[in-house]
């Protein structure tokens, strides 16, 4: 991906400049002109790559003004300049990620290159989410969450002579995520989805065509995931005196913790507290071994929720 390829250029690039004397991104400075911050980095040296935020100036000490340097390239939302020994980059507003080169020459030699990064920031939350979503989306296509959960809802009441062994058997045939025409649906947006976000970190499409990927998803995973809704409602009066209801939750996104969860996205469960951590309330604690995310996934693949 684009976008974790300038990473590890960035990453070199540090590597590099701190084996040749320089000094690396720690070394910055930085001051506020006219509404926008300027950010002093190190000198260039023969190649550097310079990362910055949309509408944010940074400007790179690069030699005397004598050396006659002249600068080239062109880069869309980029305004560049050589002046007084220092290259002046101003980024403005931008609808995606945007990526370049600039070439500071003395005569037909080259002093240095400098690949250019222009952060889509103001898009981030867009892009944050859509990464948590392509990253859970097989998980959530399998409805794993409320597989688990409904597994053991319905082992309990066969321990609980409730119901009977065939009994069982049929509930757990029952829940097929897999033959719903929304499991085709997600599936397809879902994917999209992951295209989208390809695009978007190479540069090649803007935010908002993300943003509507994003929302064609996300309202695919609104629809599938009444499906498991219905199913553990279904399993409620058998259990009304031992459970309290699990009938609420619709997937949502909870930003503190960065995925997609049925019941930390909704306050019937629990709530956030200010520094971003969920708390399940004391009837709902049950749920946190049920509650599929990104950092407990591991706890159940693909192949045993199917």
């Amino acid at each position: 991906m684009q976008r974790a390829k300038w990473a590890a250029i960035c990453a070199g690039t540090a590597l590099f400049l701190s084996g040749c004397g320089g000094s690396s991104s720690s070394g910055e400075t930085t001051s506020e002109s006219s509404g926008r911050t300027t950010l002093s980095a190190p000198a260039v040296t023969a190649a550097v790559v310079v990362s910055l935020p949309e509408n944010e100036t940074r400007v790179l000490a690069v030699g005397s003004s004598a050396n006659g340097l002249t600068l080239s390239g062109v880069i869309p939302g980029v305004a560049a300049e050589y002046r007084d020994g220092n290259l002046i980059l101003v980024a403005s507003e931008v609808d995606r990620i945007v990526t370049g080169t600039l070439t500071l020459a003395a005569g037909e030699t080259t002093a240095s290159q400098i690949n250019v990064v222009v952060e889509n920031s103001s898009a981030e939350p867009i892009y944050q989410r859509t990464q948590a979503l392509t990253r859970q989306h097989q998980l959530l296509l399998a409805l794993a969450a409320d597989k688990q959960l409904y597994t053991h809802l319905v082992d309990l009441l066969y321990l609980s002579s409730r119901i009977l062994h065939a009994d069982k058997q049929t509930l757990l045939r029952e829940f097929n995520p897999v033959g719903q025409s929304s499991y085709g649906d997600f599936q397809l947006t879902g994917s999209q989805l992951v295209a989208q976000l390809d695009l978007y970190e190479r540069g090649l499409v803007a935010d908002s065509q993300l943003a509507d990927a994003l929302a064609l998803a996300e309202a695919s995973l609104a629809t599938h995931s009444l499906y498991g809704q219905q199913r553990l409602a279904a399993l409620e009066p058998e259990l009304v005196d031992v459970l309290p209801s699990l009938s609420g939750g619709s997937f949502g996104y909870e930003a503190a913790a960065g995925h997609y969860s049925r019941y930390q996205s909704d306050h019937q469960f629990g709530q956030t507290s200010a520094d971003g951590t969920w708390t399940y309330s004391p009837e709902y604690r049950f749920l946190a071994r049920f509650d599929l995310n990104s950092d407990t996934s591991g706890s159940c693949s693909i192949q045993e929720v199917l």
